[in-house]
């Protein structure tokens, strides 16, 4: 029997937007491209693309993630009961094809360094900036919140420091609001992760989500 090899989600969504099979803006369309230049030459380039990782962030969300309820952010956050989250309630996060590219992008890609002095070669994760831009209500704050939890919970990383920050102390609430959904919305979430005030903490590896404005005097 033929065995079909399948594309992982951020190759598949960049070869059809490359295609034409999906419409998109030109920036898009070059992030796309330059993700298949980049497989085609990765060694030349000193990158390295792992796909099981890449993966491994997608179906982080619909399995253990709840879309954060539909709130008016215009609340006092301050005041956010977090009583009021039900547990195991919401529909698991379900990433949309441009999302899948987003985090796989993220979360699959490395670089290599070799070491001028020993010839030890090293890999970090390639993206430390992503500037993503859409439309109201596309999703941008849960997406960005559920990359947080990732990253807080994320296999074999300790230390990581993780901000939700805004000009405002009640702008840089609303992603840390929809952590905290997210958190109480799963069991397994609420069982690692530790709240204390406006702080989620994994205290065996010391990583912890924050919100973080200009107006404070922190």
């Amino acid at each position: 029997m033929l065995k079909v090899q399948t594309l992982d989600p951020a190759t598949d969504y960049a070869t059809q937007v490359v295609a034409g099979q999906i419409v998109a803006s030109r920036l898009v369309k070059r992030a796309c491209a330059r993700h298949l230049n980049d497989l085609a030459h990765q060694e030349e380039k000193g990158l390295v693309w792992r796909p099981a990782e890449a993966q491994e962030a997608c179906d982080f969300f619909p399995a253990v993630l709840c879309l954060p309820e539909d709130t008016d952010h215009d609340e006092d956050l301050d005041e956010f009961d977090v009583d009021e989250v039900r547990l195991d309630a919401g529909t698991p996060f379900v990433l949309s094809p441009f999302e899948e590219f987003i985090v796989g992008s993220l979360f699959g890609w490395f670089a290599v360094r070799i070491s001028k002095k020993t010839g030890a070669r090293r890999e970090r994760q390639r993206f430390r900036i992503a500037f993503f831009q859409g439309g109201k209500g596309c999703g941008k704050t849960p997406l960005g919140a559920g990359i947080l939890v990732f990253m807080l919970v994320r296999r074999g990383v300790r230390g990581s420091q993780l901000f939700c920050c805004g000009a405002m102390k009640e702008q840089a609430l609303i992603p840390f609001a929809d952590c905290l959904k997210m958190v109480h919305a799963s069991p397994h979430l609420k069982a690692m992760i530790k709240e204390t005030g406006h702080n989620l903490a994994v205290l065996e590896t010391g990583s912890f989500i924050r919100p973080l404005s200009s107006d404070s005097r922190s």
